[in-house]
């Protein structure tokens, strides 16, 4: 039994980094790439330009342009990035006809991209938000029992059927959970086994809409 516990935490642990692995994020960009920041380009407001070289990955040219938004780029918060620094961005080509407006600035020499993210320490942004929805969902699924009895009622979309059929399955998940917990009370390994199988289930029928969850 202890080594069944210790298989089922492990399993818990590894799934969703695995699954943030394997899954597109949100929004696939087409340049994913690393590079070596050169010169910073200026920027006013929201915006900061820097010169890069690209190191791997999909990029336009050996030398270009990235675009840094508050607003849009994810995983730059501080978007003080260093000469020398290596990150690896995701991002699409920017043209002056695509993104025309007084706010962006454009180098006639270089190509240019809009970042949408940076990853940091590892993980992309979509990869790190997927893993909180992933490690919460045993806790976020009850509330899935009472929103099976109000989905109806809201329901829209063409997938509607198809949501609901998760919702009815967390819901059921969380009721069964419960009544084997509240069954076996008095057997402490019991416990351990019925709420760790549980939040192994909730995780993965979390994982096919996982990209609903943006």
């Amino acid at each position: 039994m202890k080594r069944l516990l210790i298989l089922l935490a492990l399993a818990i642990v590894v799934l969703p980094l695995v699954t943030v692995q394997i899954i597109p994020t949100d929004c696939p960009q087409p340049y994913v790439f690393q590079a070596r920041i050169l010169e910073k380009l200026g920027g006013e407001g929201g915006f900061r330009y820097f010169l890069v070289e690209q190191i791997k990955g999909d990029a336009p040219d050996d030398k270009f342009v990235v675009l840094i938004s508050s607003s849009y780029t994810r995983g730059s918060s501080s978007m003080n990035f260093e000469i020398d620094e290596e990150l690896w961005m995701q991002g699409k080509l920017m043209t002056q006809e695509v993104f025309y407006g007084e706010q962006y600035l454009f180098f006639d020499d270089y190509s240019e991209l809009y970042i949408r993210q940076v990853k940091n320490k590892g993980f992309w942004p979509d990869q790190l938000t997927e893993l909180r929805i992933l490690y919460l969902s045993p806790f976020t699924s009850f509330g899935y029992v009472p929103y099976a009895f109000l989905y109806p009622f809201g329901a829209e979309g063409s997938d509607w059927l198809r949501t609901y059929v998760f919702v009815i399955a967390r819901a059921a998940l969380v009721i069964s959970a419960v009544f084997f917990l509240i069954k076996n009370r008095h057997k402490k390994q019991n416990l351990a086994l019925i709420a760790l199988t549980y939040s192994l289930l909730a995780i993965a029928l979390m994982i096919p809409t996982l990209t609903d969850m943006y």
